[in-house]
């Protein structure tokens, strides 16, 4: 009997601690990540998965429900630097430069979306394969672009030719 009541609590242990993230360092839960399959990422504060559209995004809502912040995320075969020009001119806009993060350099073509300030960026991931991040909504709040953008882990080109 005892070696039962010390097995169910090890069992509700172990569930107390994957529920709050662990007890790791510091007692904070660890962070949300994401696995779409061709690429892994942090969620943001405040950012979960969307459930508006089969595709590959998160998004951040106020207490009443409406988005505030929304990452897209697309998987091309071609040149992103071309992409990043041709979505530039639709939008009439320009590509404003370049931005490095997760060891890519990226293409940023800014846009309002709603009238807040939003962004697409184009990146090189090799073997002739780029992604396109829609950063909307939140494109000026640095800690959430940079937390998300740095925490991008893209997988080979075998994996990318399945989700293209």
């Amino acid at each position: 009997m005892k070696k039962f009541a010390f097995a169910l609590l090890l069992v509700v242990m172990t569930f107390a601690l994957c529920a709050c993230g662990g007890g790791g360092e510091g007692g904070e839960a660890a962070a949300d990540t994401v696995d779409f399959g061709w690429f892994t990422c942090v969620y943001p504060e405040g950012f979960g998965e969307s459930d508006e559209y089969a595709t590959s995004e998160i998004e951040r809502e106020d207490a009443d429900g409406y988005t505030t912040g929304k990452i897209k995320f697309y998987l091309y075969e071609g040149d992103p630097a071309a992409e990043a020009a041709h979505k530039a001119e639709l939008l009439k806009s320009e590509v404003s430069g370049t931005v490095d993060y997760a060891g890519i350099t990226w293409q940023v073509v800014p846009y309002d979306f709603n009238g807040i300030p939003s962004a697409d960026l184009y990146g090189d991931l090799g073997d002739g394969y780029y992604a396109q991040i829609s950063i909307m909504m939140c494109y000026e709040e640095t800690e959430i672009v940079d937390t998300f953008m740095n925490s991008l882990v893209f997988a080979g080109a075998d994996v990318l030719a399945e989700y293209e």
